[in-house]
């Protein structure tokens, strides 16, 4: 057999139990009968997959196997952890067994795709995001000589120690073997949570934070493409509890639990739940590719900014527009993950997507990011979808252009690794300045009714008017006051209301109307250049009177 050759697969994406029956008490679950679908392929029959685990965090039957590679392997992750003066990875059972079937499913000769890694921790019952995975083509029957290869990477892999689990599955090939050794963090643990669930059945999300975590969130997917945030209550310092329902819902159900740390909101699990249905038994079909290799970070950026508006259009949003000046903070950001190594909201370089937004000189009142480790960009693009907190952003109504700056890493099985950086942010359009007096009269009305009055409205458009040319809000609030006096002479009160929004759709009035006596309005509507929303801020100024 040739030496002993090594490939690492990173973790491919970064950015959130007791199951409950439904139905009458002890009825037994229906489930409807699903069509294999075209995207899937029945599992070869000479593999052979371990059991599906019912649950996810249940506890396995499996045990962690013995034999001389594993004892091997397992002595020298150990040496290289207390080398970097970390804690050593425990072995994990179903870690073990989902790196079994994924070594017997994965393609010869080539990378392992997305969906197989997926496919694989899911039917164990493993919830946290993809392992870092390092791709061994060796002699199993030489497991000193495979140890004794491991060591730098083990070394370099591990002296970050934030590695839970470690897991090894291996496969025996005609010239070479194949072995796969994964490293996976985890952040949280949960009470098990139902994988399948029949109509009207419900799980149960219940976990604890790790110590470093915080603000946790459950976001949900549905069959539909929609994203929602499940309602979370906190439990104590560090837990949380959410309920999700298959009352509306069939087919797969996609659950996401992130927190935030010190790098910002970070995907903890990912997960589907299928409602209705049987969760797959086959091997995602990957079929001809489609996603080959990018020759150069333009190739790659361009390539993805095509399927983000692909991505929108399927869901009937408009297409964003591309921002040059986005593409230049993605990229930094990118070229600093790749440089470190850490794929991360929060730079403590550069600090937040927000403070790198405003460094490239660009002002916009909202700012979404994703990051993503991928080695194709298909796979990347897939990956964020697949993930309920980067879908939403992906498919946001209220962003208009976006960035992406993707780097190239380190070659793995013939595809190069990609550190992706998506930007997003709002460019508001110019206004119908009727319109939006018509939607923001509608907004007050809602709240208090109110007559409108000619003589309020006027002063009102004149300092709205002035502030959105950038006259000072004292100096055009000295102006208002002088004509007020002058001209609205039959009001015993005025109260002033100033307000800049980005789009109407956040302007909340209610807080502002609570007033018993006030009888009378007049609004002003403009639009104009803000120091942090950037051009075309939309300027509220609102009277209210009182007799």
């Amino acid at each position: 057999m040739p030496g002993l050759r090594l490939s690492l697969i990173l973790g491919s994406l970064l950015f959130f139990l007791q199951s409950c029956g439904g139905g009458p008490q002890g009825a037994q679950p229906s489930w409807r009968k699903r069509a294999q679908p075209d995207s899937e392929a029945r599992t070869p029959s000479n593999v052979k997959l371990s059991h599906a685990a019912p649950e996810y965090n249940s506890l396995s039957r499996e045990q962690v196997p013995d034999n001389a590679l594993i004892r091997e392997i397992l002595k020298s992750v150990e040496a290289a952890s207390v080398a970097a003066n970390t804690k050593p990875p425990v072995p994990d059972a179903r870690l073990f067994a989902a790196l079994g079937d994924l070594a017997a499913i994965s393609p010869k000769g080539g990378p392992i795709p997305y969906t197989f890694i997926e496919f694989a921790l899911h039917r164990r019952g493993i919830i946290e995001p993809s392992p870092n995975l390092l791709i061994i083509e060796g002699d199993i029957d030489s497991p000193e000589s495979i140890a004794e290869g491991l060591t730098e990477r083990l070394s370099e892999m591990l002296s970050a120690g934030r590695f839970a689990r470690v897991g090894i599955g291996t496969r025996r090939g005609s010239d070479t073997d194949l072995i796969l050794l994964a490293f996976q963090e985890s952040h949280l643990t949960t009470r098990p949570i139902a994988r399948e669930l029949p109509r009207g059945g419900s799980a149960g999300i219940e976990g604890v934070l790790a110590p470093s975590f915080s603000e946790p969130h459950v976001w949900h997917t549905g069959a539909d493409g929609q994203v929602t945030r499940l309602s979370v209550s906190l439990i104590g310092a560090k837990g949380f509890r959410a309920l999700f329902s298959c009352e509306q819902e069939t087919g797969r159900q996609q659950l996401e639990i992130t927190a935030e740390d010190a790098s910002g909101s970070t995907v903890l699990a990912n997960f589907p739940v299928w409602c209705d249905e049987r969760a797959p038994t086959a091997v995602p079909s990957i079929g001809p590719s489609s996603d080959p290799p990018p020759k150069s970070r333009e190739e790659a950026e361009e390539r993805m900014f095509k399927m983000v508006n692909q991505d929108r259009a399927k869901h009937g949003l408009p297409a964003l527009k591309l921002d040059r000046r986005l593409v230049s903070v993605g990229r930094k950001h990118s070229d600093e993950m790749l440089e470190t190594g850490h794929v991360a909201h929060v730079s403590p370089r550069t600090g937040s997507a927000g403070d790198r937004v405003k460094a490239g000189d660009v002002r916009t009142a909202v700012v979404l990011e994703n990051v993503a480790r991928a080695y194709g960009v298909g796979e990347a693009q897939l990956g964020l979808m697949n993930s309920p907190g980067h879908r939403a952003n992906l498919l946001s109504t209220d962003v208009s252009h976006v960035g992406i700056g993707i780097s190239l890493g380190e070659e793995v099985a013939g595809r190069r690794e990609l550190l992706v950086t998506q930007v997003f942010i709002l460019i508001p359009r110019p206004i119908d300045p009727r319109k939006v007096k018509r939607q923001v009269v509608a907004k007050i009305q809602a709240v208090k009714a109110m007559g409108e009055s000619g003589a309020l409205t006027q002063v009102a458009q004149q300092f709205a008017n002035s502030i959105a040319s950038g006259m000072p809000t004292e100096e055009a609030s000295a102006i208002a006051s002088k004509s007020l006096d002058a001209n609205v002479g039959n009001f015993t009160r005025v109260s002033t209301l100033v307000t800049t929004v980005s789009s109407i759709s956040s302007f909340e009035p209610a807080d502002s109307l609570k007033g018993d006596k006030i009888s009378y309005f007049g609004l002003g509507v403009a639009q104009g250049n803000h120091p942090v929303m950037g051009d075309g801020a939309i300027y509220l100024v609102i009277l209210l009177g009182q007799r």
